[in-house]
Formats: C-alpha cells, structure tokens, sequence
C-alpha cells in the first residue's frame, strides 16, 4: 500500500501568529504503522498540506486486520522526507532512510562563565546514527564540538554571564535551537597549579592560596569529568601512581568565590634511571688514567656528575651491563622501557662535520650493535648546547627478537670518528626510561597575514595557536592580506597567543646587521610595539624569519657549510708544549682563530703563526696530538653568538627555526632554547602536493611525535580556499589536519598548547630522579 491522499484531512490549526502554528491532521490507512513511519511515505503530501514541524497527526494504522492508534509529531521536515514521533510508544520514523532519528534535544543546558574550554556543556540527544552536528550558530568561539561532533563543548572565548540562543544545524539540515544558561564564572585559572620537576609521581602540585582546597582527577578524554581525590585537601598534593594518565585540578573559595585553578601538565609515571653517567668505574673497557674520558661533577642536570667522552680516533665504545630488563622494576620487557631520553652535548661542535656521540643499548654478551643506536635530535649546523634526545626502543626493528631476560648493556662513544682531526668532546649525562613526554603540538602562524578562515575554524575546535607578529609589517599595511592591529587583538580575545618575529619588518635577524647588539635592539623593539598595540601581551618568543639563525645560514646554500679553516690536517705536538710542527699549510691561519684536537685544551687559540709549518697555541696540550683542527669564529654572527647575546639579553626564552624535528621538554628545554625546529605546512615548504596530500603528510607526522611521546611546533602563513602559493596553505588541508588534532586531543592522546602554556610547562622542568 501508500500514502492516499483522500485519507488524510487537515481538521485545526492552532493561532499563533503564523510563524509557529500548528496544523491537527487525521489520517486512517489499512498499512501497519511501520509502513506509516516509513521515511518516505507522507512524501507526496509534504507540498500540498505544507507539513512541517509541530505538525500532529491523529493516525489509525491497520483498518483492514488490527487497528490501532498513533498520535504523530513531525519533529523535522525536508521537501523530500519528515522525522516522525509516536508520542505513545515513543517510536521514531521518518528523515533520510535508516537514519533512526528522534527529537533533537536538549533544548536548554546551562554552563559556569570561565568554564575550561573543552567541558561539555552538553550531549545532543535524538542524532541518526550518521548524523552530525554541521555547524554553530553564533560561530563566535565560546560554544565548539568535540572530535564526535555530537556533544556541545565550551569553546575558547570567554563567555561572560547570561544567555546565548544558540542554533545546532546537523549533517541532514535538521536545527536544534538551544537555550543556554551561563552562571556566573567559576574561574578555571589554567596554569597557576604549578608543579616539581616533570610533575611525575612523587612530585608534589601546588594550588593557590584559597580556603577549603579539594584535588580532583580530571580525564584527558572527552567529555572531561573530574573526581574527588579522597583526603586531598591541602595547598599541595603529591601525586601518586593512581593519578597517572590524569590532569590534578585544585577547586577552592577566593574570597567567598569558588574557583577551579589547573595546571597545563599531566601526572605521568616517574622516569627510571638505567645509565647515570655519574662515574667512569666498572666500565668493561678500561679508562684509568686515561684523559679521553673524564667525570665532570659540576656540569650535570641529573645525579652526581656527567662523563666527558675525548675523540681519539680510535671508534672505541665503552659498555656498561644493565642486566635483564625483567629485572628491571617497572621494565620488565622492550616495550616496558618506554621512551627512553638521554642528554648529550656535543662540546667541540665546530671542529668537525660529524662524529656526533652516539647511545646503544642491546642484549648481547659483546659490543651493542648499531641496530641499537638511539638517534635523536640533531642541531643544525652543528651549534653547541645540551640536548635531550628521545626514543622509542620498541620501534627499533633490530631490538624486536631481543631476549628480555637475558643480560643488556648500553654503550657509548669514547670516539665515533676515527678520521682525522679526533675532536670529538661529548658530554653525557642520563640515559632515562619511561621518559615520554606528554605529546604537545603547537601550532604558529608567521608574517602577520590574514587568516580570518584559520582562526574561525580552530574557535570552533576550541584549538588556540601562537601568532609572531612583525609589528613594523603591520605598521606599513600595504595590502588587505596584512592583519590590522584591531585584528591582532580580535584573535588574542579568540584564544591566540600573541608572540614576535624576528625582526619588525620580517626581515633577516642577520643579513644586513652589523652584529648581535642591533639586532637585539631590533627584536626589543618589536616586542616593545607589539606590547603598546595589544593590551595584555608579553612577547618572550620569537620566530627567525627565513631561518636564519645565523651568518653561515642566511649567506649559503648549503645549510651546513664547513666553516674550518685547517680541516684536521697533519700536526705533531708533545704533552706540556704549546708548539705544534708539521702543519701541511697554514695559509690563512691567523693568531686569535680557534684550535681543537686531542690533547687541546677547550679555549684554545692560535697565539701565533710561526712559519708555512708552524703555529704557535695560547696554552700548553695536556696530552700528544697528531692532528688539529682550525676555525675563524671572529665574525659577529659565527654560528652560536647571536643565540648567546639573546641567552645572555635574558628578555626572550625561545627561538623557532624553519628545521622539522620533534622535541623532547619534558625535563626542560636544555640548550635548545633559541633552536628550537619546526614543521612548515605552508604549500611551497612542501613540493607540489595535492592539498589530501599535504594533509595526510602532515597527519603522518602528527602521528610519528604522537608514538613517540616527543613534542612539535606546525607552523602556516596564509590558510586559503585555493592556497597554491609558496606561503599559502589550502583551506580543506588545514580543516582536514585539524580534525585528525582534534580527534586525537578528544582522546586523550594529545595536548594543543600554545608556545607561552607549553613554555609555562616545560620552561622550568627538570630530571626528578
């Protein structure tokens, strides 16, 4: 059977001023009532009885075997399908085919102003099973979606006491209007719980100063609930083993108001020392008496010294046995390692291209081989500094068949080259497990341009971002595509951290300055506008444009020049002599360049060129040398003294590169502060990808500092419809990239902080153990 038209009559309509009436139908039909719920059988009736929603339908259903009655409301209506409810059985019918929906609802829910963006505000009811909610309507920033887009979140922006009207319009062009109620604010003060160390178990969490303190567990999984940690109602708490995988929440009454305060950090389990570096005994290759190999005890970040390992070009490894990971408590196999995080430093980086020093671990009764060698960061372009490397054992395929209970050992380079000119200086300190930090994208934006589009799609993902902002480039707007300063401040109330460039004109932090002071004063200077144009910013991070972080940068092609002037050639030197004889050439060596070798004493420099074979050291070789190496470090800007000007400046905290690599922070930032690398998603960094390409790229390497619980900053310039320009990014790219985020902070898996919350992690972290 169908619809019969004939059937059905139209008998009251309630006055309510048209918009809003009701019509009152009678129908009766020999079909059954799951023929009348069909989603298309009042189809041809749609147009010329006007159904639409509120309608109610008095239906007899099996006229002709068993009849029976439903009373119907149309709850949703198209020109093609209505959604139908049996107010007496609470069936539901109608819509799109097989989509099952019901009334949408609910019709009000109600939230507290400073409410953290990301709690639910509510879940919606009566969604088909594929339906969605498509959008937000006012889209202003203070309501967002959570990864299902089917529960209503607090956005970003602040909402401020009262009601918003707000329109929830689904996958299937059905709208739910809801009524919001905001309370007045139970102010959650992200960031001013602050934390010992690495906040793992055993450090202890501080809350602000209010009566009546209560610590919660809060999940890291959407919708985020909280639960009352028994017994915890003290300023401080420490955290246990049982607050692992959660973020501690302090609530408290400040002057008679009740507050929520939060830290950015999450509990996570405490590290585990296999390979201190604290002494240099039970090595299985001897080292008494031996001056390539030395404790420092006042340089260390973690026990009671650092090993100094001295290149002597013999590629020697020295081993220490850890034993079976079984036997390791809180081990017990590959995968129960972790992460593991070591800090290394390389202190001769400018004496040689390579010859970096390496960690391995292995099970083995001989030498650990090079499948086990944990790769980590690496600076560009060989400047100094302490690094904390990080790793995933388990991904290393070598490791897979290794036997847990048999005996391991770690093992690290004494020398890794064993070519000329041996001035490999490697500092050690801390090979740690279960090290993972909690995996952190930051997302940047340079050149100060437009991106209205950007902004409105992560407000409505609750995702914030940091802005470097060359201030002259938007004191001089030259086109519609530069932001305005109004517009600067519209996106710091929107959530965006407000950070500098480089330079005000976004020009080279080197090329064109005469040295490290100028363009100091430069970056200041910035700040400084920056500061007197948006109310309430503090720029402390900055971007070096075009990625020039130095002279040997902005003036080469080649990322990494060799910058030595005598490349390790022939040398003889005796111990206690400053002499060295037997140069091949020491055309264009000078007296003040810089000399490294075995045996050289660290600050040594040329004090004079005696003759074509002949130079003479400003102090004496603690030990015979064969080889030497020299390099001229008397320009401004030679490799490290711009990053040492800013460190020593003390006004910025950190300096991000145009070089991807992910980070390890958890125990702070080590020397990488003013190197800090980056991932361009802008098209031209890029090739020429399709904008799904671009998207699964930069998605795959999301997922890669995911597993292996490291941190990255993903930095754009323009975001655009069509964006096919060596600064543009494509809109549908960077929406595709933001739900792949989304979904993975919705499930706990990943932390979107900007650069100032990350620093105000991270900046003062530290090793606990």
């Amino acid at each position: 059977m169908a619809f019969q038209t004939r059937a059905l009559s139209r008998f009251a309509t309630s006055d309510r001023v048209r918009q809003g009436k009701s019509n009152l139908y009678v129908y009766s039909t020999p079909d059954s009532a799951t023929d009348v719920m069909a989603p298309d059988y009042f189809k041809s009736a749609i147009r010329p009885f006007g159904l639409g929603i509120g309608d109610v339908m008095f239906c007899t259903t099996g006229t002709d075997n068993t009849p029976a009655f439903r009373q119907l409301v149309i709850t949703a209506a198209s020109k093609t399908a209505i959604s139908l409810l049996d107010v007496v059985s609470g069936a539901v019918g109608g819509g799109s085919s097989g989509t099952g929906g019901g009334v949408l609802g609910p019709l009000t829910a109600s939230f507290a102003a400073g409410a953290p963006a990301g709690t639910l505000v509510a879940a919606i009811t009566g969604l088909a099973q594929d339906e969605t909610i498509a959008s937000i309507t006012p889209n202003d920033g203070r309501l967002a979606l959570d990864g299902t887009r089917r529960n209503l979140l607090v956005g970003l922006s602040a909402s401020a006491a009262g009601t918003i009207a707000a329109t929830l319009t689904t996958s299937m062009g059905r709208a739910l209007a809801i009524n919001l109620t905001v309370s007045e604010a139970i102010p959650v003060v992200l960031g001013l719980v602050t934390k010992t160390a690495d906040g793992s178990v055993g450090q202890t969490y501080t809350g602000p100063a209010w009566s009546s303190p209560q610590w919660y567990r809060e999940t890291l999984a959407s919708p985020k609930t909280r639960t009352a940690i028994e017994g915890a109602t003290a300023r401080t708490y420490v955290a246990t083993a049982d607050d692992v995988g959660f973020r501690l929440v302090m609530a408290g009454t400040d002057a008679g108001i009740v507050k929520v305060a939060a830290p950015y950090a999450v509990v996570l389990a405490a590290p585990i020392v296999l390979e201190s570096f604290d002494s240099v005994a039970s090595l299985s290759v001897s080292t008494a008496g031996n001056p390539a190999l030395a404790v420092d005890a006042a340089d260390k970040v973690q026990g009671t010294g650092s090993v100094v390992a001295t290149g002597q070009g013999s590629g020697n490894r020295l081993m220490r046995t850890l034993g079976a990971l079984t036997g390791i408590a809180g081990v017990g196999n590959l995968a129960g390692l972790g992460t593991l995080a070591w800090l290394r430093e390389e202190l001769n980086p400018y004496a040689s291209l390579g010859g970096e020093g390496s960690i391995r671990v292995d099970q083995t009764t001989g030498t650990p081989a090079v499948g086990g060698q944990l790769s980590g960061a690496q600076f560009l372009n060989a400047h100094k500094g302490k690094v904390w490397n990080s790793v995933r054992p388990d991904q290393l395929a070598y490791l897979q068949a290794k036997d847990p209970a048999a005996s391991w050992k770690v093992s690290f380079d004494r020398s890794s080259s064993t070519s000329a000119p041996h001035v490999q200086r490697t500092r050690y300190d801390a090979l740690v497990a279960k090290a993972g930090c909690r995996p952190t994208l930051i997302l940047g934006f340079d050149d100060g341009l437009n991106i209205d589009d950007a902004v409105a799609e992560m407000a409505a993902r609750s995702i914030g971002a940091t802005l470097y902002i060359p201030s002259e480039v938007i004191d001089n707007r030259s086109s519609s595509s530069i932001l305005t300063w109004d517009a600067v401040k519209a996106y710091q109330a929107q959530g965006m951290d407000i950070q500098a460039d480089g330079t005000p004109g976004d020009s080279s932090m080197v090329t064109g300055k005469a040295n490290p002071a100028e363009t100091i004063a430069l970056l200041k200077a910035g700040r400084t506008r920056i500061m007197e144009m948006v109310p309430g910013s503090d720029p402390r991070h900055f971007c070096y444009p075009n990625g020039h972080t130095d002279a040997y940068v902005a003036n080469s092609p080649n990322p990494i020049p060799d910058h030595r002037i005598y490349k390790g050639g022939a040398a003889t030197g005796t111990s206690g002599s400053a002499v060295l004889t037997g140069l091949t050439d020491t055309t264009g060596l000078a007296a003040g360049m810089a000399a490294a070798g075995f045996g050289v004493p660290a600050g040594t420099r040329i004090a004079s060129v005696d003759s074509a074979t002949q130079i003479t050291l400003t102090n004496a070789l603690t030990a015979a040398l064969t080889t030497v190496a020299v390099w001229d470090d008397s320009g401004p800007f030679f490799l490290d003294k711009l990053q040492d000007a800013i460190r020593a400046d003390g006004t910025f905290r950190t300096g991000r590169t145009t070089n991807f690599d992910t980070f390890h922070s958890r125990f702070g930032i080590a020397g990488r502060d003013l190197l800090m690398p980056a991932y361009s998603m802008s098209n031209g960094s890029l090739g020429t990808l399709t904008p799904e390409q671009l998207a699964d790229q930069a998605v795959g390497r999301l997922d890669a500092m995911v597993s292996r619980r490291e941190n990255a900053e993903f930095y754009l310039h323009a975001v655009k419809e069509n964006g096919r320009q060596t600064l543009d990014t494509p809109l549908s790219t960077f929406k595709t990239f933001l739900d792949a985020v989304v979904s993975r902070r919705d499930a706990g898996s990943l932390d979107v902080l900007t650069k100032a919350q990350w620093w105000a992690r991270d900046g003062g972290a530290s090793c606990p153990v």
